[in-house]
C-alpha cells in the first residue's frame, strides 16, 4: 500500500514539474484582416480571425481593437482549454467619417503563464 502512494505521489509530482518547465510560449497567427487593409463604408463589417497553439495548453486570450487615440471598437476575452484555438467574429463600423488606423492586439496566455502578444494594424475608410 505504501508502495502505491510514492508511486502515486511521484507521478504527481512529476506531471507538475513538467508544466512548470514550460517555456514555449503560444503561437498566435492572426489571418483576418490582414496587414494595412481598409475596410470601407459606415455599417461596415469588420471580419477578425486568428489561430492560436501551444505546446502544452492554452489558457485565456484577450483581444481588443482601438485607434490611435485609445478609443475601444471591440474587445473580447475567452477561457480557453486544449493545445490549439481557432477563433472566428466580426463587428459593425457605423458613423465613420474619416479615415482612421486600427491595430488589433492579441494576447495568449498558456497554463505555465507564457504570454504572445500579436498586432495588426488595418484601416477604416468612411
Amino acid at each position: 500500500m505504501k508502495l502505491i502512494f510514492i508511486f502515486c505521489l511521484f507521478i504527481t509530482i512529476c506531471l507538475g514539474c513538467s508544466k512548470l518547465n514550460d517555456s514555449e510560449k503560444p503561437s498566435i497567427n492572426i489571418l483576418s484582416p490582414k496587414t494595412n487593409d481598409t475596410i470601407s463604408g459606415n455599417n461596415s463589417e469588420v471580419f477578425l480571425e486568428f489561430t492560436a497553439s501551444d505546446n502544452n495548453k492554452l489558457a485565456s486570450l484577450y483581444l481588443e481593437i482601438n485607434d490611435e487615440n485609445g478609443k475601444n471598437y471591440f474587445a473580447d476575452t475567452k477561457t480557453l482549454a486544449g493545445q490549439n484555438y481557432s477563433y472566428k467574429n466580426s463587428f459593425l463600423v457605423v458613423k465613420n467619417t474619416k479615415l482612421k488606423a486600427l491595430v488589433m492586439k492579441v494576447n495568449i496566455l498558456d497554463e505555465a503563464k507564457n504570454e504572445s502578444l500579436s498586432l495588426r494594424t488595418f484601416y477604416l475608410a468612411p
